[in-house]
Parts: structure tokens; sequence; C-alpha cells
């Protein structure tokens, strides 16, 4: 019998744009660069 397949990894956090309130993975923060920097300091 073939192992269980790992579990899926989890999803990535979401943060929410402060600007354009919209939430977007934290691993894809290109198109809110400077949204996310702002938000973080």
């Amino acid at each position: 019998r073939p192992p269980p397949p790992p579990p899926p990894p989890p999803p990535p956090p979401l943060i929410r744009c402060i600007h354009c309130n919209n939430e977007f993975p934290q691993d894809q923060v290109d198109d809110h660069e400077v949204c996310i920097r702002i938000l973080i300091s």
C-alpha cells in the first residue's frame, strides 16, 4: 500500500492592505510592496 500523501501546506497568511482594503497573501506582496511597508512601519 502506498504511503498517504503529505498534507498540503497551510495557506499563506493574508494581509489586509490599509489603502485598498483588499486581503492578499503575504508571499505575493509585489503589487502592494509600498502598502506593506507603510503597514508594518
